[in-house]
């Protein structure tokens, strides 16, 4: 095949893909993030020191470095989805994105620290001049006038800088939006948990490390012996907080490598290693619980992206609204994005990957350009993201077929993760607490009711021996008096 002719072909490949991947429009996108770096999982003592000696803003808390992390994750889905894609407004606007975060302070601020960096300060509201004596607190308003001087001078904006404020969704550990995070939310889970513990992968791994740096670690945990990281809970306590003073940037993190005599690139390979093992969705050589972890949040994404295909099928292409925003992101952690990278990977074959800090992963439903007004389901497709690498592109029809059948639903997803027994035990848990405390309120009305009858009694007595005494004493005085007479 001559020159002329490869060129020809390569330039014609090129322009199919380009067509293929760049004149369809962006129609919706999910996100699901993990948070930013973060203070040690646990192990913290009561000063909040972990076993090197280094001090903690508190435990399992995002950190300065895990905020920039975030930010700059939100910076990058901004040059994507609104200078690129055109898919939300510059400024936000609520019918247009909706954000859920799992109930802890670490995925919240990483949502947070997320919106930031997609609506950057200086894109928030401002106020119109002749509305600032209103915009106060309902006092007398020259007594704001120094407050004031803070917004004023900046343009008359709502808050310094023009900064946005998005509200940040709770999913609440009682309302099972996701499973994604351990046995205390789904029961069901532990014994997952448990036989990874006993898996051969995990036992080998613990071996190796053991005999690596267990003999020169008992110059730190004097009270342990050279098989301390066989331990699965102690490991994970060591490599976890070994991780976090890595990012934080802790002298004590070059004094662990010099203890342990090995180099940076070497411990956090095997930091890395042990906590991709404990990943959902990579910790166990069985798959099937997978389907009840990632149900409901694929539930919503079927949900939102059919109703966003009849919107578009009736012409309203630009339709925005609270029950159906344009991009839809879950705050979360390390074990969400493991369980739906094992999800995708059980059903469309894509890597499992590590979930590192501010790991984000994105499915984006785009619409086939067609010059005919008749939109079909068959029009739409699914790409995959693992943060920028490329993983999958499937026509949405195929994807919707292959998962819709197998998700879980509500009550299937109850009864695994017992979420019956767990009401019930609270349930009972709260009985006896009622129980005990209406006991103590009883005996203590009762302790009452004596101690008045004994007082009362011995009132009476008393009142009885005066009244005898006072009786005595008459008839003592009449006596005396006779005889005197």
């Amino acid at each position: 095949m001559s020159f002329n002719i490869k060129l020809f072909f390569s330039i014609y490949i090129i322009i199919i893909i380009s067509k293929v991947f760049c004149d369809d429009k962006l129609r919706w996108t999910f996100e699901l993030v993990n948070h930013g770096a973060r203070t040690p999982h646990f192990g913290l003592d009561v000063n909040y020191k972990d076993f090197m000696g280094h001090l903690w803003i508190g435990q399992n808390e995002l950190s300065g470095v895990g905020l920039r992390q975030s930010f700059l994750v939100g910076y990058r889905d901004r040059l994507r989805y609104i200078e690129e894609k055109k898919l939300i407004s510059d400024a936000y606007d609520p019918r247009e994105i909706f954000i859920y975060a799992s109930e802890n302070n670490k995925t919240l601020m990483t949502a947070s620290s997320l919106m930031h960096g997609i609506f950057l300060p200086g894109t928030g509201p401002q106020i119109d001049p002749s509305l600032v004596d209103r915009a106060v607190p309902p006092v007398d308003p020259s007594s704001y006038i120094d407050e004031k001087k803070e917004l004023d001078n900046d343009n008359y904006t709502a808050l310094p800088g023009r900064m946005n404020l998005v509200p940040v969704h709770i999913s609440f550990s009682h309302e099972y939006f996701t499973q994604f995070e351990n046995s205390k939310k789904c029961v069901g889970l532990k014994k997952y948990e448990e036989s990874n513990k006993n898996r051969k992968e995990v036992i080998d791994f613990l071996e190796k490390v053991t005999e690596k740096y267990g003999g020169k670690l008992i110059s730190i945990f004097k009270d342990k012996d050279e098989n301390l990281l066989k331990d699965y809970e102690f490991a994970y306590y060591v490599f976890d907080t070994i991780l976090c003073l890595y990012f934080e940037g802790a002298e004590e993190f070059d004094q662990i490598i010099k203890t342990l005599g090995t180099n940076e690139n070497d411990l956090l390979k095997d930091c890395y290693d042990f906590l991709f093992m404990n990943t959902v969705g990579n910790s166990t050589d069985s798959k099937e619980y997978i389907d009840y972890l990632v149900s409901p949040v694929f539930h919503k994404i079927l949900k939102y992206i059919d109703y966003k295909i009849e919107k578009d099928s009736k012409g309203e292409i630009d339709y925005k609204g609270y029950d159906l925003p344009k991009y839809f992101i879950l705050s979360g952690v390390s074990n969400s994005l493991g369980a739906f990278m094992s999800f995708m990977n059980k059903y469309f074959g894509t890597q499992i990957k590590y979930s590192n800090f501010s790991t984000n992963l994105h499915l984006e439903l785009y619409l086939e350009e067609k010059d005919n007004k008749d939109i079909t389901e068959s029009d739409y497709r699914i790409e995959y993201y693992y943060n920028d690498d490329f993983l999958l592109s499937i026509p949405y029809k195929e994807f919707k077929e292959k998962i819709k059948y197998i998700l879980v639903d509500q009550i299937e997803l109850n009864q695994f993760c017992k979420v019956e027994e767990k009401r019930k035990e609270q349930e009972i848990h709260i009985y006896w607490y009622y129980y005990l405390i209406g006991s103590i309120i009883i005996v203590g009305i009762i302790i009452i009711i004596l101690y008045i009858i004994i007082s009362k009694k011995k009132n009476n007595n008393k009142l009885n021996e005066e009244v005898e005494d006072k009786d005595n004493l008459i008839r003592e005085t009449n006596r005396t008096t006779k005889q005197t007479n």
